[in-house]
């Protein structure tokens, strides 16, 4: 799956995503009781202050969706979570086209590593009944993440 990346300036604010990267499914097998990676990330900004993360998959509407690179099998949905630090299980949804608000940005730091304390776990899941019912095959997904000062 690939995770595009648009990072929206507003008022003299300067914003960076550091540490985000595609998440890779690999391959899966029948019986799979879910399906999930995550990937971790932290967001500075300049001056420091609340930012905001809206998602949008390929979808009709922006839903979020694994599509068969073949056309023939029905796409499989995914969910998408967001969880603050490394150690939480699943965080609070990121739901198609809705703001995901009140995140606090680091100040940047001069080697771009993030602090451990501000990074953000961002989980990516296919349920299991979704993966039940897909069709043998080839799936790949966009998941469109902008970042934005609030």
């Amino acid at each position: 799956m690939t995770a595009v990346l648009v990072c929206a300036q507003s008022q003299g604010a300067t914003l960076q995503v550091h540490q985000l990267d595609d998440i890779d499914f690999g391959s899966v097998s029948l019986g799979t009781q879910r399906l999930a990676q995550r990937m971790r990330f932290c967001v500075s900004m300049t001056p420091a202050g609340p930012y905001q993360i809206i998602a949008y998959g390929t979808q009709a509407n922006g839903e979020y969706a694994l599509v068969d690179l073949d056309n023939v099998a029905s796409p499989i949905r995914f969910e998408v979570f967001v969880s603050r630090g490394a150690n939480r299980r699943r965080g609070r949804p990121l739901q198609p086209g809705i703001a995901l608000r009140n995140l606090h940005a680091q100040q940047p730091r001069p080697n771009g590593d993030c602090r451990r304390f501000s990074q953000l776990t961002m989980q990516v899941q296919v349920n299991r009944q979704d993966l039940a019912s897909a069709a043998v095959g080839k799936y790949r997904g966009e998941l469109q993440i902008t970042v934005s000062p609030e």
